[in-house]
Parts: structure tokens; C-alpha cells; sequence
């Protein structure tokens, strides 16, 4: 039973989520999150699918801070057990130097293609959103390396931007650390998240083939050939050096993986890897004592920033859900969607995507 008090600081929390989620996220997050919120006070007087019988404010609030329906539901939850230990794990990869390591990979394979610099971005995001699982934070790292490149090699800044924005993007579906929803829908559907993690990868690889033949193409439009030899960006290493020095990132990465396949949760998978990280790095870098327990406190501190915007959308995600819960508008949809496919799998699908399409305006994945 709640009292009066526990809905009036219900009702704080959820003001203090959505100043979090305009600070932290973006405001139209914050906007999108504040009209459900409002739904359930207005939604007697909205007609046919839009109608509900409504709620008070104390009712609303106890029901999205009191419960495992709102704020405190599966995305902060997972956020809070999940999430936080990959985040923390790639800011311990990117401290340490794998995205120097992923970065010169990368240009070796392609620095006597076409549109050399345009694939080193492609074939660069996609190693870094193995271990990123963002968008944003895959962008920030390889672009400051890639688009400088890309402008260099005859890309317009507009069109180098644009394929560094749209190649990051792949980051969220790069198994095996994807995006916040990845983990949500696992545990949502209550199976293992190597389940998910298996299904996506066809999905994610096929996304940066595309991505691969389309910078392809375009650069034998803009008249873009191949990089000469003396206009590489990083130096040339043998093949056997470049294996060594990534066999801190490499290894770790590689146990991830495993453990997960072999039934591991996230959570203990990631620890492993990154207890070995650590191993591998001090013993093969040799770094002195002082430098190794800055990076490890940095890498830390990196960390727990970059999940705090992820920890805020999770927490104004549950708002969202919860009052699509309390007013049955979420169930109205999925009857409609259920109704208007006919029983036909194939255009249930098309219809959850084109709803996906229209949510996903306005909202982060």
C-alpha cells in the first residue's frame, strides 16, 4: 500500500528522469517521454484507439516508482547489471589501446584498395562496435581518425561525415557487445543473450558488406582511385608485430566471446575478459606501475560516464512502457497489429516494423 508521500517523491523522481534525459540524452527524448507521461491524464477525452478511462497524478506516479512497471523496470535493471559491466570493459579496451591496435588492422587490409580511407572507416567501426555497442561512442572514436582521412583522400567533409555517421551506427548491432536494447530484448524474451548475440550476427555482417560495396561504388563515381603508398596514415607494421601487440585485446576478446557461447552470463563473461585485459596489458606492455593505475582509474571513470546517458533513456523507457502498461495502449496496438495481419507472420512483421519505424523518430534504440 503507498502513501501520499511515496507518490509526491515518485513524482520527483520522474521529473528528475526526464531533466536527466534532456541533459544527458537529448530533448527529444525528454519530449517524447513527458507526452506519455501526460497520456494518462488526457486519454478520456482522446478518441477511438487513443481512449482510456485515465488516472490521477498520485496514481500514475506510485505506479511508475513503486513497481517493477516503470522507472525500475527490465531496461534500468539491465542497465544496472549489464550494461554497465560491457561499458566499463570497452573503456578499459579503448584506455589501454586496442583502438590504436583495431585502427591499424584495419588500414592494412585496406591500404591498396580504392577508397582505401572509406573502408578503413567501414572495416574500423565494425571491429570497435564489437566492443562499444554505440553509436555515438563508436563515431567519436573512429571518426576523429577516419573523416580527416576520407576529406584528404576527395571525399566532401559532408559525405565523409555522412559515412562515418552511418558505418558507427552498426556498432549497435555488432555482436558481441550490441546496443542497450539488445540485452532488454534478451531478457525480455527470457532467453540466454548468446541466443540474441547468434541471431544478429548474419544481420550485422551484412550490414557493413553493404556498407562496403556502397563506398565502393560511390568512389569510382567521385573518381576516387587508390591510395598511394607514401600517403599512409599509420605506420607500416609487419605482419608478425601487428599480431603481437594485439594479443592483450585479442585474447580477452576471444575468452568474451567463448564464455558467453558456452552458457557464461554477460555479466561474469565480461569480468573474465576483463580481469585477463588487465593480465595481458601489464605483463606485455610493461607499463610502469603509476601509468597502469591511472589508465585503470581513467578507464573506469570513462566508463561509468558513458553509462550514465544509457542508464537515464532505460529509466525514461520504463516511464514509456509503464504508462503504455497502465493504460493499455501498448496491448491496443499489438491487438491491432495482430488483427490487421490476419494471422499472416509476414505482415505481422511488416506492421511491428513500420511502428518501430515511426517510435524509433523519436526515440533511442
Amino acid at each position: 500500500m503507498t502513501e501520499p508521500l511515496d507518490a509526491w517523491v515518485g513524482l520527483t523522481v520522474i521529473l528528475l528522469v526526464l531533466e536527466g534525459a534532456r541533459r544527458r540524452v537529448g530533448l527529444p527524448l525528454a519530449l517524447i517521454t513527458l507526452v506519455f507521461f501526460v497520456y494518462p491524464f488526457v486519454s478520456p477525452y482522446l478518441p477511438g484507439l487513443l481512449h482510456s478511462r485515465g488516472y490521477g497524478v498520485e496514481r500514475v506516479a506510485a505506479f511508475l516508482t513503486t513497481t517493477t512497471e516503470g522507472v525500475y523496470g527490465i531496461p534500468l535493471g539491465v542497465s544496472a547489471t549489464y550494461i554497465v559491466m560491457f561499458t566499463i570493459f570497452g573503456a578499459f579496451l579503448s584506455v589501454f589501446g586496442a583502438g590504436d591496435f583495431f585502427f591499424a588492422l584495419s588500414h592494412r587490409f585496406t591500404r591498396s584498395m580504392r577508397a582505401a580511407s572509406a573502408k578503413t572507416a567501414v572495416i574500423f567501426s565494425a571491429l570497435l562496435g564489437m566492443i562499444s555497442g554505440s553509436a555515438a561512442g563508436n563515431v567519436a572514436v573512429t571518426g576523429t581518425l577516419t573523416i580527416p582521412m576520407m576529406k584528404r583522400e576527395g571525399y566532401l567533409p559532408h559525405q565523409a561525415g555522412a559515412i562515418e555517421a552511418v558505418v558507427s551506427t552498426g556498432g549497435q548491432i555488432m555482436p558481441p557487445v550490441m546496443g542497450a536494447a539488445a540485452f532488454i530484448m534478451a531478457e525480455i524474451i527470457g532467453r540466454p543473450y548468446s541466443d540474441v548475440m547468434q541471431a544478429a550476427l548474419i544481420p550485422a555482417l551484412l550490414f557493413f558488406l553493404s556498407i562496403l560495396l556502397i563506398v565502393h561504388l560511390q568512389a569510382m563515381k567521385l573518381g576516387i582511385g587508390r591510395a598511394s603508398e607514401g600517403t599512409a596514415e599509420v605506420p607500416a607494421e609487419t605482419g608478425t608485430s601487428l599480431f603481437v601487440s594485439g594479443i592483450p585485446y585479442v585474447v580477452p576478446f576471444a575468452t568474451l566471446v567463448g564464455l558467453m557461447v558456452n552458457g557464461y552470463s554477460p555479466f561474469k563473461a565480461s569480468f573474465a575478459a576483463l580481469g585477463l585485459l588487465l593480465v595481458l596489458c601489464a605483463v606485455m606492455q610493461r607499463p610502469a606501475p603509476l601509468d597502469f593505475l591511472r589508465k585503470t582509474l581513467r578507464a573506469l571513470e570513462q566508463g561509468v560516464i558513458a553509462v550514465v546517458p544509457i542508464a537515464v533513456a532505460c529509466a525514461a523507457a520504463g516511464i514509456i512502457s509503464g504508462t503504455l502498461a497502465m493504460s493499455g495502449l501498448g496491448s491496443k496496438i499489438s491487438s491491432l497489429i495482430v488483427a490487421a495481419s490476419a494471422g499472416v507472420p509476414v505482415l505481422a512483421l511488416v506492421l511491428t516494423m513500420l511502428v518501430a519505424v515511426v517510435l524509433g523518430m523519436g526515440l533511442p534504440t
